[in-house]
């Protein structure tokens, strides 16, 4: 922390030097430059923090980063820090900048005793002594207020950034949190929240206090606060129009209105019209922005991005055609930014979306029956994917990346049965998973994965006919997602994946209706719209032989074309035929089959659903 905050103050590092070896060498013989020095106005408080976090005796340095930020704490407030003792006339200046009006009228007071005491004695001297105090007490006050400024600026750049250089990896890694971590968090909500109670017209200071919002919605978001994280988001996204709107030339403000758009979106689940409208909104705006700054390729790439998103918002309500549009518009324009830059290297990362977007046309092109163009998608994007991992082997998150696109491409293998392949890609992502998993074991999103991983491969075995090694690994994929279920409930995915297989799981010995019906209704209290979750209910219910429970949960909620519930039409129809109802059991299952004929290439999974209706119905050679 030392470290950090005293490049943050002096704009270069404590202890640099001329080879990587001299660097340690430093840091253990020599002292730092004051900080002072290099930068002359920086309070002497804010120094001395600084260099009791460098002192290379651990018994002189701070404790722990929460005394650190306590002392910042004081310092910001103009009270005395605990890194020094106080003489009594830094401790009266500091209770005048505490209590400026105060202050002001004591000097005033004093002035004027002055005043009267010298009219007594000299008093053709009053008016000469009064202009020369007024014009001292205006220099001193100008010069004061200069300072405090100054320090004001400086202990926000300071407090700011030590927060989120240090929250910023934790706002953007997987869940689950130490305490610590926990605490820092709530730390930083605390500075900011104080910060966003000031009011003024400076366009600097709104600009900045949107900022806070964003942080302050993200850290909520992030301790499991989605309506406090919403109001701040929408928070922010009002300073931002207003500051667009009064300063229509200033792309920093426009870009960041872009970004909040973005960032409140996620929050709107099971509003969806809403959401869409948000999309639409930043597309817009971002389309403005490229077309006002034409060189700006970082409005580009985040065009690139958005025409993705609007793709995704399209591709869940059915409209493939007109979402695919939106995909090639996205990556024809990632593409161009990586030929014009083919070896930028840092953040935004322009072959990502190229990624991204190739990847939702892959699976558009799978829903449509177009398995070739499908396969040639996947297949590019894992040459990007895997250039990423070999380029950045220092970073884990590519390497989480390729896995995940290995078996992804491996179910698309196994869906058109080539299955040795198949199983080599996914053993391949199982080794890459697993090493991660020992690297860093408290990345919620590698064990996720991993899960996922092991499903795949085990539907491969399945499909091979191979029983045994299909059952060992579904049952790693339940243990996987059962422990993350348990160990980080604000986390939904492993839950919805650890549901779907009880209810669902090929191997009929590993299923447990009982805990799929538990799982489901937690994920519905915890999701607003709950659409998928309705219907893995209804499936879980009819598994455990609860048939009208079954049709409560599923009469409302029959497949629409490209559904994520897809299949709930054949257990709903197998409940209606379960309790004596024929006719709603024949209309049942003619209104899924006509979905399901929409369906350009039904899954192994909605084959099996099928076969497994057809023969409770008495139905023949439809269900392979």
């Amino acid at each position: 922390l030392g470290a950090v905050l005293y490049e943050l103050l002096t704009g270069r590092p404590p202890f640099k030097g001329a080879t990587t070896h001299d660097t340690p060498e430093q840091v253990t013989s020599q002292e730092p430059v004051l900080p002072s020095r290099l930068e002359p106005k920086l309070p002497r408080d804010l120094e001395t923090i600084c260099l009791k976090c460098l002192q290379k005796e651990p018994a002189k340095r701070y404790a722990s980063a929460r005394e650190v930020a306590d002392d910042l704490r004081r310092f910001l407030d103009g009270e005395p820090i605990q890194a020094r003792p106080v003489s009594p006339v830094e401790r009266a200046l500091r209770w005048c900048r505490r209590n400026p009006r105060v202050a002001s009228l004591l000097a005033a007071l004093i002035v004027v005793f002055m005043g009267g005491f010298a009219a007594v004695t000299v008093l053709w001297r009053v008016a000469d002594a009064r202009g020369t105090a007024a014009r001292l007490e205006k220099g001193h006050a100008d010069r004061q207020r200069e300072r405090a400024e100054d320090k004001v600026a400086l202990a926000w750049r300071a407090v700011d950034d030590m927060y989120t250089k240090v929250a910023e990896q934790w706002l953007a890694s997987e869940p689950g949190m130490t305490e610590l971590q926990h605490e820092f968090l709530e730390k930083a909500l605390a500075f900011y929240q104080e910060f966003v109670q000031e009011q003024s017209n400076d366009p600097q200071v709104r600009f900045k206090t949107a900022q806070a919002y964003h942080f302050m919605a993200r850290v909520h978001n992030r301790l499991g606060r989605p309506s406090q994280a919403e109001q701040e988001f929408r928070q922010q996204l009002a300073l931002l129009k207003e500051l667009t709107a009064e300063f229509p030339g200033e792309r920093k403000y426009r870009f960041d209105l872009f970004h909040s758009y973005l960032a409140l979106s996620p929050l709107l689940v099971g509003r969806d019209r809403e959401a869409e409208e948000l999309a639409q909104q930043a597309l817009a705006l971002i389309r403005e922005l490229v077309r006002d700054f034409p060189d700006e390729p970082l409005f580009r790439d985040a065009l690139a991005h958005q025409l993705g998103r609007m793709g995704g918002f399209l591709t869940m309500g059915g409209r493939l055609e007109e979402a695919a549009r939106f995909h090639r518009d996205g990556l024809a324009l990632a593409r161009a930014l990586v030929a014009e830059f083919p070896n930028r290297r840092e953040e935004p990362y322009f072959p990502r979306n190229v990624e991204f977007n190739l990847t939702a046309l892959g699976e558009i092109h799978l829903q449509l029956g177009e398995l070739a163009e499908a396969e040639q998608a996947y297949r590019e994007v894992l040459v990007i994917a895997e250039r990423l991992a070999d380029d950045n082997p220092d970073e884990p998150g590519h390497r989480h990346g390729l896995a995940a696109r290995l078996f992804v491409l491996a179910e698309l293998l196994r869906e058109t049965g080539r299955l040795d392949e198949a199983e080599q890609l996914c053993r391949r992502a199982l080794a890459l998973l697993e090493k991660l998993q020992q690297d860093f074991p408290d990345i919620v999103a590698y064990q996720y994965t991993l899960a996922l991983a092991e499903s795949a491969l085990g539907h491969v075995h399945e499909a091979a006919g191979r029983r045994a090694e299909a059952e060992r690994a579904f049952q790693r994929s339940i243990s996987i997602n059962e422990k993350l279920a348990t160990g980080f409930p604000e986390f939904l995915s492993p839950m919805g994946q650890l549901a779907w297989l009880l209810a669902t799981c090929p191997v009929e010995r590993l299923r447990d209706a009982t805990r799929a019906i538990e799982l489901s209704r937690q994920l519905i209290e915890q999701v607003a719209d709950g659409r998928s979750h309705r219907a893995l209910l209804g499936i879980a219910l009819y598994q455990a032989g609860d048939w009208n429970g079954c049709v409560a949960a599923l009469e409302n909620h029959l497949p629409v074309p490209h559904d994520p519930a897809r299949g709930c039409g054949f257990f709903l129809a197998m409940a209606y035929w379960q309790i004596g109802d024929r006719e709603k059991t024949s209309q049942t299952y003619d209104q899924t089959i006509r979905w399901l004929e929409q369906v350009k290439w039904p899954s192994a999974e909605l084959r099996r659903f099928r076969a497994e209706a057809d023969g409770l119905l008495g139905l023949t050679g439809n269900g392979q």
